[in-house]
């Protein structure tokens, strides 16, 4: 047979194991948050990184554009001034042919 206390010490135990539970349950929740909160991070953090590398490449890639475009001008300056010497050698030795005649 069982006495009052007997009754009591179940319904404690019950009670504790109610209450163990809630708390695991609990634990459980906020770790699982914890885990996407970083698992959100790390996916922030990489997609942070990814724009990062885009841009840098980016501009890396307008960097050497304007060094292209600032070759190709040098180059069309020299050869003006290139085309511009010869005329000149070539209009004085014109002149020259001329005197002689």
């Amino acid at each position: 047979k069982r006495t009052a206390s007997d009754s009591d010490k179940q319904q404690q135990s019950k009670a504790k194991k109610a209450k163990e539970a809630a708390q695991k349950k609990r634990k459980d929740k906020e770790k699982e948050k914890q885990e996407k909160l970083k698992k959100k991070n790390a996916k922030q953090e990489a997609a942070r990184e990814l724009k990062e590398r885009e841009m840098k490449l980016r501009e890396e890639a307008r960097k050497r554009a304007v060094e292209e475009q600032k070759k190709k001008a040098l180059a069309l300056a020299e050869a003006k001034r290139k085309k511009a010497r010869a005329e000149k050698n070539a209009k004085r030795k014109r002149e020259q042919q001329l005197r002689l005649v």
